[in-house]
């Protein structure tokens, strides 16, 4: 059972992707790398300002990690970076008429995509499936994994 939802799980990296076969899939803009639209919908959940520091703690990556992904976002056009009115040392992340922009596409195409994959389920389907995949997403944010140290072959050393 575990493998078959492991399975079902990794097949879904196709939400989250707009090419099939290195192709542009049909109707795809031109491809924004997923940081950006992740990052632009942090900041536009936070009433349009967050700090790099917000966004690590929000996404679980490290501060370095999330200052690259946010100096991304900024490159990209999405975001700009500003002093704190509450902190000089800090800086404010606020999305740009693009970021805005792209935070409507990005959730008008999930919600478009939503409605195709499941234009053949029933109310009750779709509830009982949100019911279980919100339980499941918050079990996931509840308890991060733990990697186990890879072990080299016998007569092997890393």
């Amino acid at each position: 059972m575990l493998t078959r939802l492991d399975a079902a799980l990794i097949e879904m990296r196709r939400l989250w992707s707009p090419t099939t076969s290195g192709r542009a899939a049909e109707g795809a803009a031109s491809a924004v790398d997923l940081s950006s639209v992740l990052v632009a919908h942090l900041v536009g959940e936070a009433d349009g300002s967050l700090t790099v520091a917000e966004v690590a703690d929000l996404l679980s990556v490290a501060a370095a990690t999330a200052s690259r992904l946010c100096d991304r976002a900024v490159a990209g056009g999405y975001l700009q970076k500003a002093p704190s009115r509450d902190d000089a040392r800090r800086r404010t992340l606020t999305l740009t008429d693009a970021g805005l922009d792209l935070r409507e596409h990005s959730l008008a195409f999930r919600r478009d995509y939503l409605e195709h994959l499941l234009a053949d389920w029933t109310v009750d389907e779709i509830a009982s499936f949100e019911g279980l995949l919100t339980r499941f997403a918050a079990s996931v944010s509840a308890r991060p994994p733990r990697p186990k140290p890879l072990h080299a072959p016998e007569g092997e050393h890393r």
